[in-house]
């Protein structure tokens, strides 16, 4: 689970490309949980965006640096 301090990459950053950077390393400000809709919850991230702004996105959007590298090292079979 991801928390506040934590270091996180970007692995998606579809709609956002001028506030992340794919591969970018983030680190994180605040995780919560805010309602995305009705009896809806989603987990978010707050990090401080490349446009220098502090911003949230859903935490998809994002891995811990360690899951990162595991699926980066997997990928090339190491």
């Amino acid at each position: 689970m991801i928390k506040k301090g934590d270091i996180v990459v970007c692995t998606d950053n579809k709609t956002y490309e001028s506030y992340l950077t794919l591969n970018k390393l983030y680190e994180v400000i605040r995780f919560s949980r805010l309602q995305s809709g009705f009896e809806t919850y989603d987990d978010y991230v707050t990090i401080i965006n490349d446009d220098g702004r502090e911003y949230s996105y859903i935490n998809t959007r994002f891995l811990l640096i360690n899951e990162w590298r595991e699926k980066r090292l997997k990928e090339i079979g190491i």
